[in-house]
């Protein structure tokens, strides 16, 4: 059961005419827990909190019954609240589309479906007919052909409901580009004495790609219940005349109601009971004269669906459609924020360069350069300046502020805490860059930092900006960087605006960086990316969560280039993720760029599947890429330790793809 939605238990029945006798019910709580939850004397149990109970219905007057012989067990759950959050209600509003938002899809079984014919290949290697469509087998054999009308026609067992179909490609296409198809049509008949109905048509496809054995999905035109289908290909996405699928799908989307996944919690402060793992579908709707300008995640249409999977804040900022100007064309500041030529809303403490009036009231007054910024002072949000030392531990009980890098500021930290509390509530990192920013560790300290929100990172860097971190005069100052759970100790995070992060620039220091579950030690967030990571010099450690690597990619990520010219550098990927490379290809792809060692000391492991630099572990469905990888003279000592099932020690993770990889003469590299 989950509180705020209909429950229904178990029913007794009396049974052979009442011969059971009068019958008293009792509830018992696990110990350490008290739901509240109650039974009445007839028999009716009313939910009122999370807990497991277990209910017993007691016969008197029976000897031939065992006492307890009915009885069962409640789960009482707490359902995740999704929050609607909205920069300004003035400006515009978020509310759930009463719809719902498609549920999982239905696969229909491949063994219910066969095929009937298809076009001919004339000089395809055999064994690669159209039966291979349809074989439940993703990850080998395919349907060739170089026909110059290319077409399949099959059936299924019997007639399904259907509104999409699965395009998997297939095995070589990563290296063989341009087989995939690019225009198209899907046809289906309920009988086989009817006339062909088009119920799927794409011209000029670009969502496939040139990667192996992956699935991209297609809804159809015009779904409903068929049985017979006929798969047409007019055009390929490269100009030779063969093409090439890996397995086909028909699957049913089901939709979930409103009513089934969602529940009221608070109306006036917008918040919802949500079922774990439901799709909601929510709708952003801008006030007159006003757009949204984006989501949370960085998205820009007005609908949206958002799969819940733990407490979720949906946040949309609305904004004018001509930056800085109302409807009626006079500059307008809201609290003393204005939208920048971007549509993003930024804060200004100089509006008067603009041209415009200030009202002083509204205006922020800059924070005061000061040297030794003690954090355990702290009582709101403090954005470091040029020239800033921070000092102290943050009082994140009392006084959980974000701390931010001004862009273009070079700040140091000496002996700096910030251990951010986890919740939901304080969606950042322990440390913000807001741009290009410079972090100097004092020489003989020790720094720790760790972000807020589950999500967020130890250090985020904004895409298109640069951190670079660098050592005192002796490089003696120390670095711990973690997330709160699931984000790089340096890098990305999670998701939304923190998925993907800029470049990373490390000349020295003593620095420690562990990412959390699918998440690297230093690198990019989960689904995103990250720009090129360079290390220059310094003690480096990095540690990746499972599924990700210790430097580079995170799970279903991407990273740029990684150059390392000197240091000492350690780096474990987790499970699945590369020591140095790429992180591991669940839920969608996953690769880094190229890969170039020339100085330092190096030791690099990877995790089980994975390479010790180069590419995590592919999946079925997904691939994992990594570029070219070269090792220069120079390097002291490179040991990468390959882990279960990687058939690379330097290269391509288990399943995966690597470009060249050179070693010169003159490295010193040992592999395991």
């Amino acid at each position: 059961a989950y509180l705020g939605f209909p429950f229904e238990g178990a029913t007794l029945t009396a049974a052979y005419n009442n011969i059971l006798g009068e019958v008293s019910y009792s509830i018992a709580h696990r110990t350490g827990t008290n739901s509240g939850n109650t039974v009445s004397a007839d028999g009716v149990v009313t939910i009122n909190g999370v807990g497991i109970d277990t209910v017993k219905a007691v016969f008197a007057g029976n000897d031939t019954l065992m006492p307890d012989s009915a009885m069962y067990i409640i789960d009482t759950r707490a359902p995740y609240t999704l929050t609607l959050a909205t920069n300004d209600p003035a400006m515009g509003t978020v509310k759930i589309d009463s719809a719902g938002g498609s549920g999982e899809k239905t696969i229909i079984p491949y063994n219910s479906i066969e095929s009937d014919s298809c076009s001919p290949c004339k000089v395809c290697w055999p064994g690669e007919g159209s039966d291979n469509l349809f074989d439940g087998n993703i990850s080998s054999g395919k349907w060739a052909t170089d026909s110059t009308v290319k077409f399949v026609v099959f059936h299924t067992n019997t007639p399904v409901q259907v509104n999409g179909y699965t395009l998997f490609t297939g095995n070589d296409n990563a290296d063989q580009h341009g087989r995939n198809p690019k225009s198209w049509v899907l046809k289906a008949k309920l009988a086989s004495t009817d006339s062909w109905t088009t119920v799927a048509t794409v011209n000029n496809d670009t969502t496939m790609q040139d990667v192996n054995y992956t699935p991209f999905d297609f809804e159809m035109d015009d779904p409903g219940t068929y049985q017979y289908f006929r798969f047409e290909v007019s055009a390929l996405r490269g100009s030779g005349n063969f093409m090439q699928l890996g397995e086909m799908q028909l699957f049913k989307k089901r939709a979930i109601s409103f009513l089934d996944s969602v529940s009221v919690k608070d109306a006036a402060a917008n918040e919802y009971y949500v079922l774990p793992g439901a799709k909601v579908a929510v709708k952003a709707i801008p006030a007159a004269g006003y757009q949204l300008l984006k989501w949370e995640d960085n998205s820009t249409d007005l609908d949206r669906t958002v799969t819940v999977t733990r407490d979720t804040i949906v946040a949309a900022t609305f904004g004018l459609p001509t930056p800085g100007v109302t409807p009626e064309g006079n500059l307008t500041v809201f609290g003393g924020r204005f939208l920048s030529e971007t549509g993003e809303i930024v804060a200004t403490p100089a509006l008067a360069e603009t041209g415009g009036l200030i009202d002083e009231s509204v205006v922020p007054v800059p924070v005061p350069v000061i040297d030794g910024v003690d954090l355990s002072a702290l009582t709101d949000n403090y954005v470091a300046q040029d020239g800033d030392t921070l000092t102290g531990t943050l009082n994140v009980s009392q006084y959980p502020v974000k701390i931010s890098i001004a862009a273009g500021a070079t700040v140091t930290l000496a002996g700096v805490t910030i251990n951010g509390t986890n919740s939901n509530d304080y969606n950042w990192a322990g440390i913000t860059c807001e741009g290009n920013a410079t972090i100097i560790l004092m020489d003989g300290t020790t720094d720790t930092v760790k972000g807020f929100d589950n999500d967020c990172p130890g250090i985020y860097v904004p895409v298109g900006s640069t951190l670079t971190i660098k050592g005192g005069t002796s490089g003696t100052g120390k670095l711990i960087a973690s997330s709160n759970g699931n984000g790089a100790g340096i890098g990305g995070g999670w998701s939304g605006s923190y998925s993907s992060c800029g470049n990373i620039n490390i000349q020295g220091g003593d620095i420690t960086a562990y990412g959390g579950y699918a998440l690297a030690g230093i690198g990019g967030g989960r689904n995103g990316s990250c720009g090129t990571i360079n290390i220059t010099g310094g003690n480096v450690k990095a540690y990746g969560g499972d599924e990700a690597a210790g430097i580079g990619g995170s799970r279903a990520g991407s990273c740029g280039t990684i150059e390392i010219s000197g240091g000492t550098v350690l780096s474990n990927g987790g499970q699945y993720g590369a020591g140095i490379g790429s992180g591991y290809a669940e839920f969608g792809p996953a690769s880094c760029g190229n890969i170039h060692i020339s100085g330092g000391t190096i030791t690099a492991t990877g995790g089980k599947g994975a390479a010790g630099i180069g590419g995590g572990k592919k999946t079925t469905y997904y691939v994992t890429q990594c570029g070219t990888i070269t090792i220069t003279a120079g390097v002291i000592s490179v040991t990468a330790t390959k882990g279960q099932e990687a058939p690379n020690s330097i290269g391509a993770g288990s399943g995966g793809t690597c470009g060249t990889v050179t070693i010169e003469p003159g490295a010193n590299v040992t592999q395991n």
